[in-house]
């Protein structure tokens, strides 16, 4: 999955073995965990292309990640408070 790219947010394969070794609430956890991680770099990616792109229908699919995926975040940490 890592695949060497190195982009923010991106789960390596030991991240991924912890996951799959993980149980119960420990696992929810991690999995949230992760997920905000990787959300996170999705949106600071769009952010770069919101302030640096120049094709509408990038600068418009941006704003929707932006969008999406931080109300994504914003519930996904709701649930992890919740454990």
């Amino acid at each position: 999955m890592d695949a060497g790219h190195g982009m923010t947010g991106m789960m390596s394969q030991s991240d991924l073995d912890k996951l799959k070794a993980a149980q119960g609430t420990d696992a929810s956890r991690l999995f949230l965990t992760q997920m905000i991680a990787h959300h996170q770099g999705a949106v600071m990616m769009a952010k770069t292309e919101e302030s640096d792109g120049q094709n509408a229908d990038a600068l418009a699919l941006s704003k929707e990640i932006i969008t999406s995926q931080e109300a994504e975040i914003q519930e996904m940490q709701t649930l992890l408070g919740s454990l």
